[in-house]
């Protein structure tokens, strides 16, 4: 590895998502955006739970590399930035039509969690409100 480059290495518990040369590497941490250039300080870091990296490759004709993080965290040491996360896909791999059913889903468990939560509390709050303790509450 040349001295003026990183190596950037994602990955998740399902394996490598990424392993390339770069020149910088930003991510969205917990504390805000940070931008690692070779030679960087050694440091560790928690990344936000919904973020993405840019890595720009080492060669100048090199596009931006995009990648969707979901949690984790990065460690940089020797010009080696590893971040470990919990959730990655380059935006290149990205299938819209599948991440969008994802969302779809996620919407819907919520709105019927919420809805179940709010039932519960008005049957508790009936319970109590006629002198009677229900058996499922705490």
């Amino acid at each position: 590895m040349a001295e003026h480059e990183l190596l950037v290495v994602v990955t998740t518990p399902e394996g490598k998502v990424y392993n390339h040369r770069s020149y910088s590497v930003s991510a969205d941490a917990v504390d805000g955006g940070i931008t690692i250039l070779p030679h960087h300080a050694p440091i560790m870091l928690p990344l936000k739970k919904s973020g993405a990296l840019r890595v720009k490759r080492f060669l100048e004709d090199s596009p931006t590399d995009y990648i969707a993080i979901g949690g984790g965290v990065m460690e940089v040491r020797d010009n080696v930035v590893t971040i470990i996360a919990n959730v990655a896909e380059r935006a290149r791999d990205i299938d819209v039509t599948r991440a969008e059913q994802a969302k779809d889903k996620a919407e819907k468990k919520y709105l019927v969690t919420n809805l179940v939560r709010r039932v519960m509390l008005n049957v508790r709050k009936i319970a109590l409100k006629q002198g009677n303790q229900p058996y499922w509450c705490f």
